[in-house]
Formats: C-alpha cells, sequence, structure tokens
C-alpha cells in the first residue's frame, strides 16, 4: 500500500505539478486520478479505524543495530550480485550533472527531463526510504519494490551518458547475461570479496549475515538473493525418502536451522508436502539440546551447509555413519549418531534415564 500510494502521488507531481497544462489544473488534484485515491483512503480508514480499536501495527524488532541492517540494505541492493554493474551509471550520471551545475549554476543536465522519468525517479527514492525507514532482516526480498525500478533509472543514466546505440546494446546484453547467470551460481567477485563465501558442496554461496551480524549461521532467508538454496529442496526430499522417520527416529540438527525446514512429509513417499491431511509430522530438534531418547532410538544430524560445522560433535555423540547427499553438486551430510551417556548406558545395560 505505501508503494501504489506512492506511485500515485508522483503520478501526480510528474503529470501535473511539474508539467502542469494550466495554472489551476497544477493547483488542483486532476480528476482522472481520483480513482486511483480510493485503495489510499480506504486503506487510511481502515488502519486508523483498527488503532483506535486497539490493534497496533507490529513495530518488529531489530536483530541487530540500525547501521549494520541499513549497510545490509544497500549492498544488497547496490552491490551484490553484479548490482553494481547498474550503479556506475546513476553515479556517473550523477557527478557529470553535479559538475556541469558547478560549472553553469543556471543549467541542470538531466537524463531525460520528461514526466515519465520523473515518475520513475520519485517512485524509486520514495520506496527506497520507505523500506529503510523499517529495517528488520536483511532480507533480499524486502528490496524487490524499488529494484526494478532501479534498473530502469540505470538504463536512464547509461542512455544520456552514451549515445552509440551499438553500445548501449552491448551493455544490456553484459546485464543480460549477468544477471541470468546469477540466478543460478554465485559469480560476482566484488560480491564474493565483500560478504565471504561458505562451500554448499561444488558450489559456494554468499556469507549474508557476515555483513549485519544477525541469525542465523551463513543466512537463512538471507540465502534468497538467487535460487541456489532451491537445492535444499530436493536434498531434504533424498534425506526423508532414505531415512523414513517414525516415531522413534530423532532428527538433530542446528539450533537456528528448523525455519520450517522440515514439517509435513507424505507418508507414502516420505518427501515434503503441503497436504492439509494424511501426512507425518516431523520436526528437528537442536543438536545442543537432544530430546531424551531410547538407547535403540536412530539419532541423526542433519549438517545444513549455511551452518558453521559444530567441532564438539565429536564430544557429545558418536558417530556411527556419515550419508552423503548430493544433487547437481550440491551436498548435504547426513550423520547417524548415538549420545555417547546413551552409548554408555547402553554398554552398562542401565538403558536410557
Amino acid at each position: 500500500m505505501v508503494f501504489y500510494t506512492v506511485a500515485v502521488l508522483w503520478r501526480w507531481i510528474a503529470y501535473r505539478v511539474l508539467v502542469p497544462r494550466s495554472a489551476s489544473d497544477a493547483a488542483r488534484f486532476p480528476r482522472p486520478s481520483l480513482p486511483l485515491a480510493i485503495p489510499v483512503i480506504a486503506f487510511v480508514v481502515m488502519f486508523t479505524a483498527r488503532a483506535m480499536q486497539g490493534h497496533a501495527a507490529n513495530a518488529g524488532a531489530l536483530t541487530t543495530d540500525y547501521g549494520r541492517i541499513l549497510l545490509g540494505y544497500v549492498v544488497g541492493a547496490y552491490v551484490a550480485q553484479f548490482a553494481w554493474a547498474l550503479l556506475v551509471f546513476p553515479l556517473a550520471w550523477l557527478a557529470r550533472s553535479v559538475g556541469g551545475w558547478l560549472r553553469r549554476p543556471h543549467r541542470w543536465q538531466g537524463p531525460n527531463p520528461n514526466p515519465a522519468y520523473v515518475f520513475i525517479l520519485g517512485v524509486f527514492l520514495t520506496s527506497m526510504l520507505a523500506v529503510w525507514w523499517f529495517p528488520t532482516y536483511a532480507n533480499d526480498r524486502y528490496l524487490l519494490p524499488f529494484m526494478p525500478l532501479f534498473a530502469i533509472v540505470s538504463y536512464g543514466a547509461m542512455a544520456s551518458l552514451i549515445r552509440t546505440p551499438r553500445i548501449r546494446w552491448a551493455i544490456l546484453a553484459s546485464w543480460f547475461v549477468l544477471f541470468l547467470a546469477s540466478n543460478s551460481a554465485t559469480l560476482d567477485p566484488v560480491s564474493k570479496l565483500i560478504y565471504g563465501t561458505f562451500p554448499f558442496g561444488d558450489h559456494e554461496m554468499l556469507d549474508k549475515t557476515s555483513i549485519t551480524g544477525e541469525c542465523c549461521g551463513y543466512g537463512r532467508d538471507q540465502l534468497v538473493y538467487n535460487a541456489q538454496f532451491t537445492a535444499l529442496h530436493d536434498l531434504n526430499n533424498a534425506i526423508f525418502a532414505t531415512l523414513r522417520p517414525t516415531d522413534d527416529t530423532v532428527l538433530l540438527a542446528d539450533p537456528a536451522a528448523d525455519w520450517y525446514m522440515v514439517d509435513r512429509l507424505d507418508p507414502q513417499s516420505y518427501t515434503r508436502t503441503l497436504g492439509a491431511h494424511g501426512f507425518r509430522q516431523v520436526s528437528l530438534a537442536s543438536v545442543d539440546e537432544p530430546p531424551a531418547a531410547a538407547a535403540t532410538a536412530r539419532t541423526y544430524f542433519i549438517a545444513y551447509p549455511n551452518f558453521a560445522p559444530d567441532p564438539t560433535i565429536g564430544e557429545r555423540y558418536d558417530v556411527l555413519q556419515t550419508t552423503r547427499f548430493e544433487r547437481l553438486g550440491y551436498v548435504v551430510d547426513v550423520l547417524e549418531v548415538r549420545p555417547k551417556v546413551v552409548a554408555r548406558d547402553a554398554a552398562s545395560g542401565t538403558g536410557a534415564p
């Protein structure tokens, strides 16, 4: 709704205030735009009514300080995954325009000073500030409202700086190739330098929490910056289809790993399902606080790659077997383990406490 409101306001500013048809048009809200304001008015009325009833908006909570989250937003939007290839042109245009204005203050250079460009630029900047105003976690999906507009703004700046059509097409083609490749691989050397990486089998992914210091591991929702994270879905299906967990099976993982990573399994195939009926409920327990289990219970530790290896596993558990699950070079290891206290009790014949 904020994005929609911003778009309506900037449409009015761009097409009626900055480029008025007449003096009277600039002084009033144009009649053709009035229907566009109806959703905004309805939202304000509904929000005000709910606030008066005590249903205040959830203000959320910062996971770390504002400055580091803001830095995560800036790097995620304008640097990561070759976004810097778009950023260089608005910066170059801004430097040229400011330099020209300093030399000739009466004349301001612009890449395309028409209402459409004013509208796009205004919506882009205002939406960006709206996202930054409410920092929570540095998840790239929060940047989606203004990222398409950033690409349009970058093209406008590039078109202003470069007049040769062939060079423009070459730049557009390079953008297309870089962003297409980045959908399925982490290739950008600048991003790797800034974030650092962690291995996911034969592949690399960005350590997305290295800048902000927020939860969880190398990243959880933060890893949704391209499609590589989707390999976890197929790997999970392969793991559960092989383990076929029952009520006597204990599944362990890093304490922060189970954010809907495991929930419902199909009782026949043991693959993950969204079905509302007839499913098997499965959950991951914290490797730091394993549940009490009988000496005969099967216990597995799933070593998800987006969490640092736990060097104390060998101190607390006997590793009975390690099974490697692989898909297209992406790997997750599953360790069959037994808590050492259970192993001692089983050996002495006392059983689990």
